[in-house]
């Protein structure tokens, strides 16, 4: 019988061949280098830099450069971090360009010693400092813009800074906590990690967890090299930011990939591609990536004394839809189903209460203050001379609260030169030194002048219907005031508002979050339009 000795031998020729063509298989992947500095390994006194090209929907929109710089302080080691982000793109048919620089002290495990913020979005850049206190677990934050004198780069402080005391959590990792945490150690396939760190920019804490995959080949300046994928989720408050990263065998990120709020990736290249590219940057229309889209109009926005709205979460699940847009006094939200919403938008005038309720207000409809409401700080500099003479000149009205609050609305409105984007997020005092600004900074101007005169405000943003250059109506995110009148918060807006003798904001707009800005930043509070954007569609039932 033969039979069984030629099964063998095809058993075996069949073993043999799984054995060829799976003997790659008993090798894993090995992580390759792209970039072969190890930054924390840089030489006293010598700077390691890394330049990477940003793409916004495929076109160049800017950069970043980083340097790392290792010095020795009171006999410590430690790495200062200069990171210098620009941006060039178009908004709303004005090119705009910012640049906003971090300087950051750090231990060589990353955590947070001091740091500067220098925003150059206009001719008069606004420094911050961050200083350890004198007290312990404490940080001073110390802000103004300056004037550069153009010989000897000297920097005068244009006001008087605004100084705060904040609490701080030991053992806090730098901006730069992500990079230093995989220098230090990279990820290993399959591996999680939590960090937290003191974001710069938006002035606060923000908690990161890495989670990496498996390895995997990318094409990256056309060589398919060996990287370590990597999802980071960024939490800004009750805000999440995811992203993809490519890790190589340094721990150097190759490769960034964010697709919410808008498609965004940042590569690792070279100063000479960087510069050369970047000559073509400023073709981006970043209100293409703002616009939450609309079916049906409303023909009189800034008339506009009633809106009844419904809202569809697309491209998205999950619970909390209905916790992204408040009840106020002003704003019904009735949740249909966990990504439809019912709300009703109501204009605010003197009446509107009665209107509201009737003859009789119930407690419940009443608005409490809180003292930050009234209270001076960084981005509302009430107490600064700019802005009480500013407040002086706006009204000697001392009553009735609800014609003193018109006429500072209608001040700012008229007082200001232009809507200007080429300075995003300015504090009150900037606003009064420049007389321009986007709607953020006509409400912190409203905000600061109002509590000049005693009336609590504070800031809001969400998002107001307008008209396009091609004539379609479209939500856009937004910034306006509320001014507590009465026992209740009113909303009045000096950049798009009613500035009439009505006073007071139209129902063409949507709250979704207010702030004193005590305890938070402007920028922070605008994140919190990020996780709409991409993902509503608002239906207009009715307009009156």
């Amino acid at each position: 019988m033969r039979t069984k000795p030629i099964f063998y031998v095809y058993c075996l020729l069949i073993a043999t061949l799984m054995l060829t063509a799976c003997s790659g298989c008993w090798k894993k992947p090995q992580l390759q280098t792209v970039n072969p500095t190890k930054y924390l390994e840089v030489q006293e006194g010598q700077q390691a830099e890394i330049w990477e090209l940003i793409r916004i929907k495929g076109e160049v929109a800017g950069y970043r450069n980083t340097s790392v710089e290792r010095l020795t302080e009171a006999g410590e080691t430690v790495y200062q971090v200069t990171q210098e982000t620009v941006i060039s793109a178009n908004r709303l048919g004005e090119q705009i360009s910012g640049k906003i620089m971090t300087i950051v002290q750090q231990k060589r495990d990353g955590t947070f010693l001091l740091g500067d913020k220098i925003e150059k979005l206009s001719d008069q850049p606004m420094v911050t400092q961050f200083r350890p206190g004198e007290e312990t677990n404490t940080m001073v934050r110390w802000a103004s813009t300056v004037t550069i004198d153009p010989e000897t780069g000297e920097e005068t402080p244009n006001t008087d800074p605004g100084i705060k005391t904040i609490s701080w959590k030991p053992g806090m990792l730098g901006e730069s906590g992500v990079l230093f945490s995989l220098w230090n150690k990279p990820l290993s396939p399959g591996e999680k990690r939590e960090l937290e760190y003191f974001d710069l920019t938006l002035e606060q804490s923000v908690k990161v967890e890495l989670v990496a995959g498996k390895i995997e080949p990318l094409l990256y300046n056309n060589v398919e090299t060996n990287l370590l994928p990597v999802v980071e989720t960024t939490r800004i408050g009750d805000v999440a930011i995811t992203s993809h990263l490519w890790m190589d065998a340094n721990g150097n990120i190759v490769r960034t990939m964010l697709t919410e709020p808008y498609p965004m990736e940042i590569v690792l290249s070279t100063r000479e591609k960087v510069e050369s590219a970047f000559e073509n940057a400023g073709k981006v229309n970043l209100n293409l990536f703002a616009l939450v889209r609309v079916q049906g109009t409303i023909p009189q926005p800034r008339t506009t004394q009633k809106v009844e709205l419904c809202l569809h979460r697309i491209n998205a699940n999950g619970p909390g839809f209905v916790n992204w847009f408040p009840v106020t006094a002003f704003q019904t939200v009735d949740a249909v189903n966990e990504n439809m919403l019912n709300v009703t938008v109501t204009a605010t005038s003197p009446e509107a209460m009665s209107a509201l309720y009737g003859s009789v207000i119930p407690p419940a409809a009443k608005e409490n203050t809180v003292p930050g409401d009234l209270q001076r700080n960084e981005w509302i500099q009430s107490d600064s001379e700019y802005i009480m003479a500013l407040a002086a000149e706006a009204t000697e009205r001392k009553s009735p609260l609800w014609d003193v609050a018109v006429d500072l609305e209608r001040y700012v409105a008229q007082r200001l030169q232009r809507v200007s984007y080429q300075h995003s997020f300015a504090s009150a005092v900037e606003v009064a030194e420049t007389l321009q600004g986007d709607s953020a900074g006509y409400a912190v101007l409203l905000a600061a002048i109002a509590r000049v005169k005693k009336i609590p405000a504070r800031v809001v943003v969400g998002l107001v219907y307008t008209n396009t250059n091609m004539n379609e109506g479209v939500f856009v995110p937004h910034f306006w005031t509320e001014l507590h009148i009465d026992g209740h918060w009113h909303p009045f807006d000096a950049t798009m508002g009613r500035t009439t003798e009505t006073g007071g904001a139209d129902a063409s707009r949507i709250v979704l979050a207010r702030s004193n800005l005590a305890d938070e930043s402007l920028p922070a509070l605008a994140a919190k339009t990020l996780p709409l954007l991409g993902h509503l569609q608002v239906t207009v039932i009715k307009a009156e």
